[in-house]
């Protein structure tokens, strides 16, 4: 029983600072503009490169490169 209490906990435990982290990415996709926000929102929603340049009008390789500058910013932003 002690065993079965102590995972449970740790589960409980561990969804709150999965939440609490999803929270904080979301929060701070919210700061971004609207092309950055549309960018990373389809990327993590596991759209291919080929879906988020037809979706957002722009060609490929500009997915890849503006990707590459939101995520950053978002890495910039998660450190202050």
């Amino acid at each position: 029983f002690a065993l079965k209490s102590f995972l449970w906990y740790n589960m409980y435990i561990s969804n709150k600072i999965e939440n609490y982290y999803l929270q904080e990415l979301y929060r701070m996709i919210s700061k971004l503009g609207k092309m950055e926000r549309a960018l990373i929102l389809l990327w993590l929603d596991e759209r291919s490169y080929q879906e988020i340049a037809q979706i957002l009008g722009i060609s490929l390789s500009n997915v890849g490169v503006q990707l590459n500058r939101v995520k950053e910013k978002l890495k910039k932003m998660s450190n202050h």
